[in-house]
């Protein structure tokens, strides 16, 4: 798998992240642990969680984290791993109340590391924002415990680009640890009507911080739940979307024509283009992929080792809202 070497990171960091939304819960634990074993094998060293995996479907909270931390544990590879994961989730029941005290991160915080077995978290991200809480407190917050070392960085997951930018320039006015990193819903297949009305999916505007800042991007849902794979495969189609109903635009019908033509040209699979195209932005991005079998984690090694050229990304973002941004 290429690496990247980035300041954020204290290692080479892989250019794909694995997400563990499943792991320890709809996944059991024993096929687990072969999941991440495939996935380091592969060259990986990204693990994405978050405090509220589990919650979803089984109300385990804390589910994938201990997991995890029982993997970490059991191959004592700790140093080796960039650890991800998120707190500050709204209740499940009440998503429209944050949850973004200094009190519930750092109650959130204390139990990822319980959870995970470790004593710092390489990239700690708040996973929804609080709009009606002054940008000022919440970096304080976050920068008091990169002081107290439970933490190395910090960014921000479903925050819209103007409250990313003030963070940004609060923490660098205040001479405090930047915030490192955003996480947003992207991929190149765009979606609509999105259920949950608070997730923030890359916009031209969000795109253009990310160019003028270099901030690293850090998308989850990056193969857009294999809508190409399996328009590809014939598994789905616009009579048959199984749940992709807001995937079914003209444009990315559009880019799916032009994902095939590329592929023909370039003998490039569909999804590592797809995953391709986020890792060739030119700002440090790196996707965060799933999987739920083997087959799965080793179908990724493609996209872990394309090199998207110029051509091929401009024909793709020619079809994207940020073609001009």
């Amino acid at each position: 798998m290429i690496l990247r070497s980035l300041p954020i990171f204290r290692k080479p960091v892989s250019i794909m992240g694995f997400g563990t939304v499943s792991l320890g819960t709809e996944i059991s634990e024993r096929d687990s642990f072969a999941l991440l074993d495939a996935f380091v094998e592969m060259g990986g060293n990204l693990i994405d969680t978050a405090r509220v995996y589990g919650d979803f479907a089984h109300f385990i909270p804390g589910g994938s984290e201990e997991c995890i931390g029982r993997w970490l544990a059991a191959r004592k590879n700790r140093s080796e791993i960039l650890l991800s994961t998120k707190g500050a989730h709204p209740d499940l029941r009440s998503m429209h109340t944050p949850r973004m005290s200094k009190a519930e991160i750092e109650s959130d915080l204390n139990d990822s590391l319980r959870a995970l077995g470790t004593d710092y978290i390489d990239l700690y991200w708040l996973h929804r924002d609080d709009e009606n809480r002054p940008v000022a407190e919440i970096v304080e917050t976050l920068a008091d415990f990169v002081r107290q070392g439970k933490i190395l960085n910090y960014g921000f997951s479903n925050w819209k680009g103007p409250r990313i930018e003030a963070a940004l320039s609060y923490a660098q006015e205040a001479h405090l640890p930047l915030p490192a990193a955003d996480q947003p819903q992207w991929s190149l297949a765009l979606q609509e009507n999105v259920a949950d009305d608070t997730l923030v999916q890359m916009d031209a505007g969000l795109y253009a911080l990310h160019r003028k800042t270099n901030l690293v991007c850090m998308p989850y849902s990056s193969q857009a739940r294999g809508f190409f794979l399996k328009l590809a495969s014939g598994e789905i189609s616009k009579e048959h979307p199984k749940g992709r109903q807001g995937f079914f635009t003209e444009a990315n019908l559009a880019i799916f024509e032009e994902l095939k033509r590329l592929s023909n040209q370039t003998g490039a699979g569909i999804g590592a283009l797809a995953l391709g195209f986020l890792t060739a932005q030119p700002f440090p991005t790196l996707p965060l992929v799933s999987a739920s079998n083997l087959d799965q984690v080793r179908a990724l090694g493609e996209a872990a080792e394309l090199r998207l050229d110029a051509s091929c990304l401009q024909a793709l973002m020619a079809l994207t809202p940020f073609g001009q941004a």
